[in-house]
């Protein structure tokens, strides 16, 4: 069994994906590891940190339904959760870069622009004791 499905399983609760053959659930989680790969080339992710954030994030979501999961979205966030400047530096860009000029027609400065950022990355990629 790959380092992938064993952290998909253990973050997911251990039984999570037996009733499926193993070399479903490691096809299916490689495939899934590969498009986030191939969304971002420049970002490493090993596999046993992203199958443990896809357990943690698929929640109730039946196994052959993970396909339709944003893999890519899920690899960049992983990469941010371990600190990865160039994926903080793209989820800014995709992501809060839109939301920054609708603040400042809100009245918001540079600076508090910068605090939303701040919550917005804690709450997302840290969150509290239950995780992010």
């Amino acid at each position: 069994m790959s380092a992938l499905v064993r952290a998909f399983q253990k973050a997911a609760g251990g039984a999570r994906g037996s009733a499926h053959p193993t070399g479903d659930l490691a096809a299916l989680l490689g495939a899934l590891y590969a498009r986030g790969r191939a969304a971002h080339p420049r970002l490493a992710v090993g596999e046993e940190a992203f199958g443990r954030c896809l357990g943690r994030c698929a929640d109730e979501t039946p196994v052959p339904e993970l396909d339709k999961l944003a893999a890519e979205d899920l690899y960049l966030a992983c990469a941010c959760m371990r600190g990865d400047a160039r994926a903080l530096a793209e989820l800014r860009e995709r992501y809060f870069a839109p939301l920054e000029a609708k603040l400042g027609r809100m009245g918001l400065g540079a600076a508090q622009r910068d605090d939303v950022w701040q919550v917005l990355c804690q709450r997302l990629l840290v969150g509290d004791e239950a995780g992010p």
